[in-house]
């Protein structure tokens, strides 16, 4: 199972406290993917490798509204 089929999984979950948890892709591959197709799944944000520890500190912050 790839990110975009968990995250497909994680939110067609019968359990709302679990379907709705922030998910932020780290990928890789998201030359691959538009915005547009992770938003699809339910991808809430997404960090291109190589990892930018700035940007993951303010993506974490946004999705939990901190």
């Amino acid at each position: 199972m790839d990110g975009m089929e968990c995250a497909q999984k994680i939110r067609a979950l019968d359990d709302d406290s679990k379907n709705n948890v922030p998910i932020v892709a780290i990928t890789g591959n998201a030359k691959n993917y538009s915005m547009d197709d992770f938003k699809a799944v339910g991808i809430n944000e997404y960090l291109p490798k190589p990892l930018n520890f700035d940007n993951l500190v303010n993506v974490v912050n946004k999705v939990t509204n901190n």
